[in-house]
């Protein structure tokens, strides 16, 4: 007896071969010189009560392996964000690269077609201004 009280839980095998489970809890009663004087108690069926329990139990260890696979899941899937996020920006840089070569291609191009015309233009002004004069063989 622990400060005059005392419970504890047992099992029992019955002959049916189920299970049952007794709360067992004693008092001890004592006289007004503070002797011992009776202890009463008793035992309830707590069968029902420890089932559920198990059953909770059973319950919660299905429930945390369902998270833990989920949880694996929404990992496996944040890594393949993380990789898809890394080509995207890899690709990005890429493409901002050839889209730079090119405005450099397509400015590199209109300034080959000003120079070409310029060049057009003075060898029409070099034409106007030196005409090509024939000569005939006896004028060497």
């Amino acid at each position: 007896l622990f400060d005059d009280f005392y419970q504890h839980e047992y099992r029992f095998l019955r002959k049916d071969g189920s299970l049952i489970w007794l709360h067992d809890e004693h008092r001890l009663l004592r006289d007004a010189d503070n002797k011992p004087w009776e202890i009463i108690g008793a035992w309830t069926d707590i069968t029902a009560s420890k089932q559920a329990e198990d059953a909770l139990k059973e319950y919660n260890a299905r429930l945390e392996t369902a998270v833990e696979a989920r949880t694996s899941e929404l990992r496996e899937a944040q890594e393949k964000q993380k990789d898809l996020q890394a080509q995207f920006q890899k690709e990005k840089i890429r493409f901002d690269a050839e889209e730079e070569r090119l405005k450099n291609f397509n400015r590199l191009s209109s300034k080959l077609s000003e120079f070409n015309e310029r060049l057009s233009g003075l060898k029409s002004q070099k034409n106007k201004i030196f005409k090509p004069q024939r000569r005939s063989h006896n004028d060497w």
